[in-house]
């Protein structure tokens, strides 16, 4: 949990904002803004303090979305706290920032008329281009909304769903944008041990504009063959001498899942011909774990995802924070429950650093879980004594952490900490 706040605080304090220009003359000057005019913009840079006059300026050209659903494409020509002015080819257009919903850089004016747009189409040269086809974008350009606004931390849904017609598809699920507020999703991989299952989605409250947003989502996730994949504290004795003397027993303990019936026994032993058995000590032997149709129920899932969104200074993308939580209701189980936090920053427009910090009694994270259902351990593992489960909160508290990079505008994919490691998915 540290390691993810210093290592995001780090991150942030790398892409404090800074503005960049391009002059026409082919330099680019970084710097933060100390105030701007009609004709000249003051800028700090780390060589002083300097004034660029704006016809200097290479002129970019932006796609501005307001909340209405229209979209203004134009020379942005002044902007201030409050209002941003466009150079259109049906005249200057003035708009309020409350009224606002995105701004995309979509390409440089080279001549009075002539745009070098920063969208082409891919060409379908070598594998990625046969694959993943789309249009390839340019990563260093403006933006308030990066090509990726997430629907899900890796594991849990964040407060956005995806816009209407979008389909998504992964290694794992697929979802669909049936409204602007609602999607359907499903974990396909499922449907191959008889469980359907179908998780709705539906955003009921999105307010705010490119500056600042506030999305609350709320769902079910609903399945009938579901298998619990979660973990919980067992332990048990081995005699070594096989002869009922207590001073002989080793004990062992650990998270197991939850459907494992674990039973350790020794590992080689013979009978000597008097009456005795006599054992190899070097292993103890995990029997295989208790694996039925049984094991397979009924579930229902509740939860609800807000996310707190602001755009970066310099038209650089956004950060989000996304507050979560859920709840598991087994046919016949005990229920199970996480809350989590997530963090994700758009480092540039095809590159996103995601984190997430969250709290679940019955996870166990990859290094703690044994893993395997035949699992053998040496003897000098075992303890003298019982082994109780721990108590403090601490063992509950996982974390995440990775980047999700856009190949082009259909196809990304990201590693991360917990598995599984690598995703990738379409997005059309």
């Amino acid at each position: 949990m540290r390691l993810l706040f210093t290592t995001s605080l780090l991150i942030l304090s790398l892409l404090s904002a800074q503005n960049s220009y391009e002059l026409k003359d082919g330099s680019t000057i970084n710097g933060t803004v100390l105030s701007e005019t009609e004709t000249e913009i003051k800028i700090e840079t780390q060589f002083g303090v300097i004034t660029i006059s704006k016809a200097d300026i290479l002129a970019k050209i932006y796609k501005i979305e307001l909340n209405t659903g229209d979209s203004i494409f134009g020379e942005k020509t002044f902007e201030d706290e409050n209002i941003i002015r466009l150079e259109t080819n049906y005249g200057e257009v003035e708009l309020n920032k409350s009224d606002v919903k995105s701004i995309t850089e979509k390409g440089k004016k080279i001549e009075d008329k002539q745009v070098q747009p920063l969208y082409y189409p891919q060409r379908p040269l070598g594998l990625a281009g046969l694959l993943f086809g789309g249009h390839t974008m340019d990563k260093d350009s403006d933006f308030s909304l990066g090509e990726e606004q997430l629907i899900d931390l890796f594991f849990d849904p964040t407060g956005y769903t995806l816009d209407q017609g979008t389909l998504y598809l992964s290694g794992l699920s697929f979802a669909f944008g049936i409204t602007e507020k609602f999607h359907v999703s499903s974990k396909w991989s499922g449907f191959f041990y008889n469980d359907f299952n179908i998780r709705p989605k539906y955003k009921v409250l999105d307010i705010g504009n490119w500056e600042k947003q506030h999305v609350l989502s709320v769902g079910l996730h609903y399945h009938t063959n579901w298998w619990a994949n979660k973990y919980e504290w067992k332990s048990g004795r081995v005699n070594l001498a096989d002869d009922g003397d207590a001073a002989d027993y080793k004990y062992w303990s650990g998270y197991y899942e939850m459907d494992d019936n674990p039973e350790y026994e020794l590992g080689d032993c013979w009978d000597n011909g008097n009456g005795t058995t006599e054992c190899n000590e070097e292993y103890v032997w995990k029997v295989e774990s208790n694996e039925n149709e049984d094991d397979y129920n009924n579930m229902i899932e509740f939860f609800g995802a807000y996310t707190y969104s602001t755009a970066r200074e310099g038209l650089k993308g956004r950060t989000s924070h996304t507050f979560g939580a859920n709840i598991q209701l087994p046919a016949d189980r005990d229920y199970f429950y996480r809350i989590y936090y997530g963090l994700d920053i758009d480092i540039n427009r095809k590159l996103k650093m995601i984190g997430e910090i969250f709290y679940d009694p019955s996870y166990r994270s990859r290094e703690d879980s044994f893993g395997d259902d035949n699992y053998e351990i040496e003897i000098e593992e075992l303890s003298n004594s019982q082994v109780f489960e721990p108590t403090a909160d601490s063992e509950n508290v996982h974390f995440d952490f990775g980047f999700m990079y856009a190949l082009n505008e259909s196809f990304r994919f990201g590693i991360h900490f917990q598995p599984y490691i690598f995703a990738f998915y379409w997005k059309f």
